[in-house]
């Protein structure tokens, strides 16, 4: 990595230097030269390539010599131990005199792969670089390492290389490919949120950003399932299957924002609380909502309406709205089949509808409810 300004006047120039040198007794005179200047072994760096041709002869059959390369103090490419002929000019491995070449870039760009991805899947990146002849900055891709790193969107997602997972890593150019995003995190806590990503070599600087869209994907958990069904709910003389619809609509969202926990799970959590309503135990045999925060960290709000069953007190459908378009869920309190209290989780909307998950019954729609509702908690709020 070295500095190079197009304005020579300041002093950022940085050389390339090759040093060809006998490593026998035998090799007595050498010569190197970049890209067809002879005698002379510095030149300032730039981006583009170097041709780096070297000379050696010999005075006796059999001698060696090295060819070192070197961005500064920094040795960038070592050629040895070839063994040259008799005469002159010196043959390493049967070709005529040794040439190669170093290619020094001037810029990093990265770019992701996809501009959006759903949450839970992945995507790569790709990448080039630049050989522009004037450039504030030269660096050698095959000595310098580029530094991949999350600069925001951590909580949605990390980095993946070889099994490895991490916020950043040091890598060469050619295995930022291989470096995947895993939109494993929380889920956004909009419709989608960004992420951006920096690729650096020093001060060379390639910035990458896309978007990680809500992907809720809550489970069809149902209070009848025989797994769980035949569970005492709380301390009552009840069953889940009888009980238990708002224990089931606790663990469908849990389970949606990454907290897998199904009913009968949730019914043993919450009973090993205790009486401490505060640590998430049932709330006078009613659930408590609180378990959101305290197993999810995630807020909720709750907004009670005391005329249950009437008509005239029916939540507007409107409040459903915002929370499901910003990446939230949302359950509602209704009348079951036989005109009591039940409860269900809003997913989404779908035309004039709303899609639900129902513990207790088929529906999926909220209008097969009559779209009426009354105490409703939106998770997170």
């Amino acid at each position: 990595m070295t500095q190079n300004r197009c304005d020579t006047s300041q002093h950022y120039t940085n050389w390339i230097k090759v040093i060809a040198l006998p490593n026998t007794p035998n090799c007595t005179r050498d010569s190197a030269a970049i890209s067809g200047t002879t005698g002379e072994y510095n030149k300032p760096a730039r981006s583009g390539e170097f041709y780096i041709y070297a000379l050696a002869a010999l005075d006796t059959p059999g001698g060696m010599w090295t060819l070192d390369v070197y961005l500064d103090t920094t040795l960038i490419r070592h050629y040895g131990n070839y063994a040259g002929a008799s005469g002159c000019p010196l043959q390493p491995n049967g070709y005529p005199n040794y040439t190669t070449a170093v290619a020094f870039k001037a810029g990093l760009t990265i770019n992701a792969t996809s501009s959006s991805i759903p949450h839970g899947s992945s995507l790569s990146f790709t990448k080039s670089v630049a050989s522009a002849t004037c450039s504030t900055t030269v660096w050698y891709p095959d000595s310098d390492w580029v530094e991949v790193k999350i600069l925001s969107g951590t909580e949605l997602g990390h980095l993946q290389y070889n099994g490895v997972s991490a916020t950043s890593f040091k890598v060469r150019e050619a295995q930022i490919p291989n470096i995947h995003f895993l939109a494993d995190g929380r889920q956004p806590h909009s419709a989608a949120e960004s992420v951006k990503v920096k690729a650096s070599v020093g001060d060379v600087t390639g910035l990458t950003s896309f978007v990680v869209a809500c992907n809720l994907q809550p489970p069809n958990f149902k209070q009848t399932n025989q797994d769980w069904a035949g569970e005492i709910y709380d301390s009552t003389q009840d069953f889940i299957s009888d009980q238990g619809c708002a224990l089931t609509c606790g663990s469908i969202v849990l389970t949606a924002f990454g907290d897998s926990i199904n009913p009968g799970q949730l019914n043993t959590w919450m009973k090993s609380r205790g009486a401490s309503i505060e640590r998430g135990a049932f709330n006078g045999h009613k659930m408590n909502w609180d378990v959101f925060p305290l197993r999810l960290g995630m807020q909720r709000e709750y907004q009670s309406n005391q005329g249950f069953g009437n008509a005239d007190s029916a939540r507007s459908t409107s409040v459903l709205d915002n929370p499901l378009t910003n990446c939230r869920l949302v359950i509602v309190q209704v009348k079951n089949l036989k005109g009591g209290e039940h409860w269900i989780v809003v997913t989404g909307k779908q035309g004039g509808d709303y899609t639900i998950r129902d513990p207790g019954y088929s529906k999926t729609l909220l209008s097969q409810y009559q779209s009426k509702f009354w105490t409703y908690i939106i998770i997170p709020e």
